[in-house]
This record gives C-alpha cells, sequence and structure tokens, in this order.
C-alpha cells in the first residue's frame, strides 16, 4: 500500500538530561470573552479498514524511578470545574459486535502491589457521588 508522509517531533539528546518538549497555546486575552485555543490530538479516519492509534506512555528508567503519566483538568474560580471523560468506543456492527473496554491495571512490586483509588470530590453542602453500572443487555426476538 501506499503511506502518507510521517512527522517525527523529537527533543535533543544528552549526556545526562535530554531535552523537553512542549507543546502549549497561548493565553487568552483580557476581554470578557476570550479563551485560550485547544489541543486536539486526532488519527485519521479509514473508509475500509483500521484507524490509527494514539499511545501516550512514558518509557522505563533502568537505576532510577520511571517518569509519572499525569492527566489532570485545571480548576475553575468563577464556573465548574471542568469535566474529565473517557470512553470507549461503541460498535454498531451487527451480531457480535462488542464496545470497546476500559481498562485500569496497577502494577505489580516484588514486595507490595500498587493501590487503584477512586474518590469523588468534596464540597461545602455535598459531596459528589460515586456510581459504578453494569451495562443493559439488549435481546432482539424474531418472529
Amino acid at each position: 500500500g501506499v503511506l502518507g508522509g510521517s512527522i517525527q517531533i523529537e527533543s535533543g539528546v544528552s549526556e545526562e538530561t535530554s531535552g523537553n518538549i512542549v507543546m502549549r497555546t497561548a493565553n487568552g486575552g483580557a476581554n470578557a470573552n476570550s479563551a485560550s485555543g485547544d489541543i486536539e490530538l486526532f488519527t485519521g479516519q479509514s473508509a475500509n479498514g483500521d484507524t490509527g492509534s494514539i499511545s501516550v506512555s512514558t518509557s522505563d528508567a533502568a537505576g532510577g524511578s520511571a517518569g509519572q503519566l499525569s492527566v489532570t483538568v485545571g480548576a475553575s474560580d468563577t464556573n465548574a470545574g471542568a469535566d474529565m471523560i473517557l470512553s470507549s468506543g461503541s460498535s454498531s456492527a451487527g451480531a457480535g459486535a462488542e464496545g470497546g473496554d476500559i481498562l485500569m491495571n496497577a502494577g505489580s512490586g516484588t514486595t507490595s502491589g500498587g493501590d487503584i483509588s477512586v474518590e469523588a470530590g468534596s464540597g461545602s453542602v455535598t459531596g459528589g457521588s460515586l456510581s459504578l453500572l453494569a451495562g443493559k443487555i439488549y435481546v432482539e426476538s424474531y418472529f
């Protein structure tokens, strides 16, 4: 098949600490309805086949600690805090089609394994809710 061009962005190498890569939008203006820009990361669509994946990971460390991966939504001082949404894909391919899974795995260790903590937010009047719901079963009958 024919491939489109690739783009690789890589920081400089060093005998001690390699360079950083920072990607950010500029701050919004001082006007009442100003906002900073978005950063969007997409893979292309496919008319007949699979689409590409997006992988975000830190590398293994030999003789030190592996890097942390943080995903954080900013705080707001005048409106509600922003949502963090983690969704897997749906499928409408017909019989046998399965939706995508969401997996959370804590790391294993020689002494103790890592923890998984899920905590709802605190509030001055009420705290946030924590809901865990199983999916519904849809049955089609043909008469």
